[in-house]
């Protein structure tokens, strides 16, 4: 998975920052 940073993780799967 691609690393978003300063977006919204509960948009998305569970992502680590």
């Amino acid at each position: 998975m691609k690393l978003r940073k300063g977006t919204n993780i509960s948009s998305y799967e569970s992502q680590d920052y």
